[in-house]
């Protein structure tokens, strides 16, 4: 299979005539950008010329306050990627199944602990929906 390696290249689809994506290859909200973040976003938008706390300390202590946990369970990063990787360090599972198509950035974390993978590719003729059947074979 040949895939881009870090997904939403939603583009190179439409140069080549191919509309009415669906994109599989990245963990992007499918309903869009919420609205309450982009008056938040246009509020504050003369803040955007400094560099945010890389420990991001305000942040951090508002998740753990709406959320009623302890400041030190918060992780943030820079981005779900960041995210993962730190994730799949922390988990080092030694075999897993990968659904295809997905994000492109599981194999990378997987393969950079050098998890065994195994993988299971979706098809457009079952609507990317896993066969249980085929999948019981193949594993």
């Amino acid at each position: 299979m040949n895939k881009d390696l870090h997904g939403g290249n939603i583009y190179k689809f439409q140069r080549e005539g191919k509309n009415n994506i669906l994109d599989y290859s990245s963990n992007i909200n499918p309903l869009g950008v919420p609205q309450k973040f982009i008056d938040i976003a246009k509020e504050n938008f003369d803040k955007l010329v400094n560099y945010p706390d890389p420990y991001y300390i305000e942040l951090r202590k508002k998740i753990a306050e709406f959320n009623s946990l302890n400041v030190d369970n918060i992780i943030v990063g820079n981005g779900a990627t960041e995210i993962l990787f730190l994730y799949i360090r922390a988990l080092k599972p030694r075999k897993v199944l990968i659904l295809a198509p997905c994000f492109a950035e599981y194999e990378r974390a997987l393969k950079s602990i050098s998890t065994k993978i195994e993988y299971f590719e979706l098809k457009e003729n079952d609507n990317f929906y896993p066969n249980i059947i085929n999948l019981k074979k193949e594993i």
